[in-house]
This record gives structure tokens, sequence and C-alpha cells, in this order.
């Protein structure tokens, strides 16, 4: 015949053989010989009259044994079948928090017993809480998430992984930090110079000036460095050498003795599309020798819209002072646009 709407599913129904119980009035826990998983999976007969899960019978004994609410009159006629896979379509089943047993032993389950929680069980042992926003061992440090042969293939995560041992390709890390620290970040607009100050803190022994398109606001200009003293003022006496190459293979010199500060390159260009000068600016252990030095290795784009690359090294000159500070500028007009960051390697 034909019908409309969704097709009829198979099911299983087998009766339960209960014929080792004894009914007297007084017993409320009978063996089914089986195991269920729900009470909903019963049809229950209790003389003519369908019992009601939950409310007229329950589980017990992981699913093995069924408890009734009212003890069985003697001589009561229990009729029990055993309901399983789906009928007449999809069946959504509330098991009310009881416990859902998911193997023949029964030692493995899953309950929702405690509002807005799931508890899973396994061999017997409580193992994972899952609860809003939260997936949980239920011991600290007894769970592992995949095994030495099983991994998982990739990892995401918004936020912050916490870990006491983290082993990266076979090597076990117990802390895992940048030496390296950002310090400071000045941004320059239209700016006659740029000053950076606190190189004498003693957490760092070395600290390092990442220089991003500093470009001037007049063409064809030297940038230029000098280091500056406690009070804020230029040491005023360096030795430096500066060798580099243009793209053309061109050599590039400069050089200076008593120089009152030290020249990184000259013929830096200001016109559109040139991006001015990058690279990085070491300097070396400033608060703990009395001749504080610096290095360089830079990219510039000159004048002439042509690339040369830069390197040098400089030392302040016959100096008692610690370095407190970095100074850079350019020989004429304001630096148009660029950043400076400043980072620090740890002393320890």
């Amino acid at each position: 015949m034909a019908y409309v709407g969704q097709g009829i599913k198979n099911g299983t129904f087998s009766v339960l053989d209960t014929s080792g119980n004894t009914y007297n009035g007084s017993n409320v826990t009978f063996n089914l010989g089986t195991h269920v998983s729900s009470p909903a999976q019963l049809l229950v007969s209790h003389d003519g009259v369908i019992q009601k899960p939950v409310t007229d019978y329950t589980l017990a004994s992981g699913g093995t044994q069924i408890t009734f609410t009212t003890a069985p009159a003697s001589g009561a006629s229990i009729f029990i079948t055993e309901i399983s896979g789906a009928v007449g379509g999809p069946m959504n089943r509330d098991i009310n928090g009881d416990e859902l047993i998911l193997d023949a032993d029964a030692d493995t389950s899953i309950t929702a017993d405690t509002d807005d929680q799931i508890d899973i069980r396994v061999a017997g042992t409580d193992q994972i809480t899952i609860k809003d926003g939260a997936i949980s061992p239920v011991t600290d440090n007894d769970v592992d998430l995949g095994t030495s042969s099983l991994e998982y293939k990739d990892g995401y995560f918004d936020g912050t992984l916490h870990c006491d041992v983290l082993d990266l390709a076979g090597t076990e890390h117990t802390a895992i930090s940048s030496q390296w620290a950002l310090i400071s970040s000045t941004t320059a607009s239209s700016t006659a110079d740029v000053e950076i100050r606190g190189l004498n803190d003693s957490d760092y022994f070395q600290f390092l000036v990442v220089l991003d398109r500093i470009v001037p606001a007049t063409d064809d200009v030297d940038f230029r460095i000098f280091l500056e003293n406690s009070s804020n003022n230029n040491f005023g006496a360096y030795n430096f050498a500066v060798l580099g190459y243009d793209e053309g293979g061109a050599e590039q010199r400069g050089t200076g003795a008593d120089a009152s500060m030290i020249t990184v390159s000259g013929g830096v260009g200001s016109d559109s599309g040139e991006e001015g000068i990058s690279g990085n600016v070491i300097i070396n252990n400033p608060s703990a020798q009395k001749e504080p030095s610096i290095q360089f290795h830079v990219t510039v784009m000159d004048k002439d819209h042509d690339i040369r690359v830069m390197v040098g090294s400089g030392i302040v000159k016959d100096n008692s002072e610690d370095a407190n500070g970095i100074h850079f500028d350019f020989s004429s007009g304001n630096i148009e646009s660029g950043t400076f960051k400043l980072y620090g390697l740890k002393a320890s």
C-alpha cells in the first residue's frame, strides 16, 4: 500500500527470559538476563499494564537489572521486551540523567546526571567531563591526547597554550622564550631627529634598532648616528668605517677619525617611490663597558633610485661614560617617515 512520509525503519524486538525472577510483593530489583543501555529500550507489561520508563522502573547494575518503583505482588505477570534499532523512523530518547552503557561488560558509559555536564567513563574509570566551554579530565594529569604512534594532524588555537614540558621534534623544552624583547617603537613623521633612550638598562647587554623605511624630507642627504651619554649629550668623538656596493657593483666607502658622528650612508633619496634606508643597528653592551660600539647593516635607496648595501662599525673614542641613548638624523631636513624599533637582548 502506498504511503506519504518517511519510510519505516526496521527494529528488533526480543522477549527477555525473566522466568528466574520471583515476585513476592517486597523485591523491586530483578535480573534482565541481558545488558540494556536505557529504560526506554524496554517495553514492560505489569499485569497487562504498560509501565512508563523512569517513572515506573529504572535500570540497575549497569543495565543488567530492572528496578520497579513499586514491588510487583506475588504471582504478578511481568512481560519484558527489549527494543533495539529504530522502529517507524528516528527515535529521540530522553534518558533523564541515567547512565548510557556502551559496551558488553558495562564498564564504559556516558552519564549526564549533572545539569549541563556530560561525564564519560572508560574501563570503569571516570575519564572526561564536558561542560559549557570546557573539556577536562576528571583526574589531573591522567588523560592523553593522541599517542606516540597515533598523532593528530593539525591543531589551531586562538589563545594561550599552557604546558609543563613541550617536546619539539624529540627535544623536550621546559621553557621557551625569546631572548630578544621589544622595548619600544617610534614612528617618525616630519621629525627633525629620533632619540631612543634607556640603553643603560642592566636587564639587557645588547640592543638592536630595526630601521624600517626611514625616508628623508630632503633629497640626497646623509643618514647619521651618534650615541648619547647619561646626560643625553653626544659623546662627540667617533672612529668608524663603512663599506658597501651599489647595484651596479660600484664600491662605496666612508671613514671617520675623531668624527662628531657616524655617517652610515650618503646620497639617501626622497623622491616618490624611493624608500629611504632600512636595516639593523646593534649597540654592544653600552652599560657595561667604557667605549660603547655599534655595528650596522643597511639597505639604501639613493637619490638616483639605485640600491646600495652598506655595512659598518663605529666606536666612541676615549670615553669614560656608559651610553644611555642613540640619536638618528639626516644631514639636512627632517625625517619624513619611518619606524624605529628597539629590541633588547636579555642578560640572562
